[in-house]
């Protein structure tokens, strides 16, 4: 039982560390742009394989960067709760 109390405590202590919050945003803005660039047309995208041409959208880039985003976002407003909870 005490080693479960520990756990939360140290679970808490990080999620109220506020770099976590900061982190989280700067993430889920960065997964945003990067989808919304693996999206247009006629740039050219760097891709680990070879299966589409340069210049088409890679849809599974953009997908994958935009769940990441949305991963990130529900971090920092977990984050951002935790700190604003009042013990009590």
């Amino acid at each position: 039982m005490k080693r479960s109390i520990t756990m939360n405590q140290n679970l808490l202590a990080l999620l109220k560390h506020p770099l976590l919050f900061v982190g989280s945003v700067v993430g889920a803005v960065l997964c945003f742009l990067l989808g919304i660039y693996y999206a247009l047309p006629g740039v050219y995208h760097i891709s680990l394989g070879h299966s589409h041409p340069p210049l088409d959208p890679k849809l599974d880039y953009m997908a994958g960067f935009l769940v990441l985003a949305v991963i990130c976002a529900g971090i920092a407003v977990l984050a951002r709760r935790i700190t604003r909870a009042r013990v009590g």
